[in-house]
C-alpha cells in the first residue's frame, strides 16, 4: 500500500513540475483558465415570436470558460442597451417587456476577465399589437407551399412539406415553443395522412407509395404496395377504422375507366387488400368514420359522367360491403367533413357545379337515423377541406374568404353546434404569412396555430387567451 502511495506521489509531482508547451500558459488567452481568456462568442442567435408581447431569443454555446452570456438589445436601430446577464450553459432567455418597434439583440460570451464579440441576432417586428386576437408564431425553417400538418398524441404538429424543392420536414414544439427540423421522408410530394391508432403517422405519397413515420424515433419507413392498381394523387382518401385498419377509397382501375374499388390497409401485417367496390366511381369525396363503426362516403366527382355528385353511401367494415342512402341536398367535392361530439356529420362547403365557384352551405347527417338536414351556412366562401378543425370544445374552426374582395381577404369564423350558428371572430392578418393560410392546428393550450402559403412565419390565434 506504501508503494501504491509513494508511485502516486512521484507521478503527481511529475505532472506539476511539467511546464506549458511553448506559447502556452497561464495568462494566454487561449486557456480557458487563463487571467486573459476571451472566450469564443455564441453562434445561431435567434430571435423568435413567443407570445403575445413576448420574444424568444436563443443561441448555441461555443467556449468551455464562459462564467455568462451578456444579453443586449436594440429598438427601432437605437443604441444597444443591456437587459439581462444568463448564467453559463443557459441557451435561451425571454423578453417579456416587448412594447413594439423594431427589435434586435446581441449576445457575448462573458469569462472572468473578459467578453467575446458579439453576435447580432434577426430583427423582429411587434406591429401586430393593434389585433390582440393574433400573436406571430415562431418562423419555421423551411418556406413551402401545399404542406400538410399532423397533430401528435403528445401535442406537438409535425408539418409534411409537400412541394419544397427536397422532402424535408419538421416538428413544432408547444412546451418550447419552436420548430425542430426532423427526419426527411423518402420521396415527396404529401396528399393524404392519417394518425393511427398507434401514434404513427401514415401518408399517402401518390403514385401508388406509402410511407409511415414513427414521431418517438422520427424515422420512416416504406409499405410495399403490390396490388396493380394505381391510387389517385388528389382523390384518395383514408380512413382508420376501429380496428386499426385503414380503409383507403379512391383507387383507380385502368382498364375499365373505373374509380370504385376500395382497399384496406391491415396494419398488423401492413399489407393492402382489395375490399367490396362503391357504388360510383368517385374522386374528391369525405370518408369519416361514424360511432357505430362504420364509414359515411359522401359527394365528390364522378369519375364517369364528368360532373360533381351529392351522393352518399356508408361502409359496413364487418361485413365488406357498400350501401347508398339518401343525397345531400346539393352536389360537393372537396368540400369539408367533421364528426361533431353529439356523433353527427357536419360537411360543409365544397365546389358544386365543377368550376370552382364554392358555396357557402353546410348540412349535416344524422347516421341514427340515416337522414340529412340543413344547418346554418358559413358567412364567407370556404377555402380548403384541410382549413377545417373541430376543437376540444366541440365548436368548429374553419377560415373563409369573401368572394371577389380584391386583395384578398380571409377570416376566422367559428361553428357552434348547440345553436346550429357561424361567427366571424377575427379577420387575419395575412401579411405575416405571405398569400393564404394552409394548415390549422390546435395546441395543447387551446390556441390555433395557422402556417402561410410559402412563408416560414407562423400565426397564432388566441382562441384561449
Amino acid at each position: 500500500m506504501n508503494n501504491i502511495f509513494k508511485l502516486f506521489s512521484v507521478l503527481l509531482l511529475l505532472i506539476l513540475s511539467c511546464e506549458y508547451p511553448s506559447g502556452f500558459h497561464r495568462d494566454n488567452s487561449y486557456d480557458p483558465l487563463g487571467n486573459n481568456y476571451i472566450p469564443y462568442p455564441p453562434f445561431n442567435v435567434k430571435a423568435d415570436f413567443y407570445d403575445y408581447k413576448i420574444f424568444r431569443i436563443s443561441w448555441e454555446d461555443s467556449s468551455l470558460g464562459e462564467i455568462s452570456f451578456l444579453v443586449e438589445r436594440q429598438i427601432n436601430q437605437n443604441n444597444y442597451e443591456s437587459i439581462a446577464t444568463v448564467p453559463k450553459n443557459v441557451n435561451f432567455i425571454l423578453d417579456t417587456s416587448v412594447i413594439s418597434g423594431a427589435y434586435t439583440y446581441k449576445i457575448s460570451s462573458v469569462s472572468k476577465y473578459a467578453k467575446s464579440e458579439s453576435v447580432i441576432s434577426n430583427t423582429l417586428y411587434d406591429t401586430v399589437e393593434t389585433n390582440e386576437n393574433w400573436i406571430l408564431g415562431p418562423t419555421m425553417n423551411y418556406a413551402t407551399r401545399g404542406h400538410k400538418a399532423v397533430s401528435l398524441n403528445d401535442g406537438r404538429i409535425l408539418i409534411l412539406h409537400s412541394e419544397s424543392t427536397t422532402n424535408n420536414n419538421e416538428i413544432y414544439d408547444p412546451y418550447q415553443r419552436k420548430w425542430d427540423i426532423t427526419t426527411k421522408s423518402n420521396s415527396k410530394p404529401v396528399h393524404e395522412t392519417l394518425l393511427l391508432s398507434d401514434g404513427r403517422v401514415l401518408v399517402f405519397k401518390g403514385s401508388n407509395a406509402f410511407e409511415i413515420f414513427n414521431p418517438e424515433a422520427e424515422n420512416w419507413y416504406k409499405i410495399e404496395r403490390d396490388i396493380p392498381l394505381n391510387i389517385q394523387e388528389y382523390g384518395a382518401r383514408l380512413t382508420l377504422l376501429n380496428d386499426g385498419n385503414v380503409l383507403v377509397t379512391g383507387v383507380y382501375e385502368y382498364f375499365d375507366r373505373e374509380n370504385r374499388c376500395c382497399e384496406i390497409l391491415e396494419m398488423e401485417v401492413e399489407k393492402f387488400k382489395f375490399t367490396s367496390k362503391m357504388s360510383n366511381s368517385i374522386l374528391g369525396h369525405t370518408a369519416v368514420l361514424l360511432a357505430d363503426g362504420n364509414v359515411l362516403l359522401a359527394g365528390g366527382y364522378l369519375f364517369n359522367d364528368n360532373k360533381n355528385t351529392k351522393y352518399a353511401e356508408i361502409f359496413n367494415p364487418q361485413e365488406e360491403t357498400w350501401m347508398m342512402i339518401d343525397s345531400m341536398a346539393i352536389a360537393r367535392n372537396f368540400h369539408g367533413s367533421i364528426v361533431l361530439d353529439d356523433d353527427r356529420v357536419f360537411i360543409v362547403d365544397g365546389d358544386a357545379e365543377g368550376s370552382w365557384l364554392l358555396n357557402n352551405t353546410c348540412e349535416i347527417f344524422d347516421y341514427l337515423s340515416n337522414t340529412w338536414y340543413d344547418a346554418a351556412s358559413l358567412n364567407h366562401d370556404f377555402i380548403f377541406s384541410t382549413l377545417l378543425k373541430k376543437l376540444t370544445d366541440g365548436k368548429v374552426f374553419t377560415i373563409t374568404s369573401p368572394h371577389g374582395v380584391k386583395p384578398q381577404e380571409f377570416y376566422v369564423e367559428i361553428y357552434n353546434p348547440d345553436i346550429d350558428e357561424w361567427k366571424v371572430t377575427s379577420r387575419i392578418p395575412i401579411n405575416y404569412i405571405s398569400a393564404e393560410p394552409c394548415t390549422i392546428s390546435e395546441l395543447p393550450d387551446g390556441n390555433v396555430l395557422i402556417t402561410g402559403y410559402n412563408s416560414k412565419q407562423t400565426l397564432i390565434y388566441r382562441y384561449k387567451n
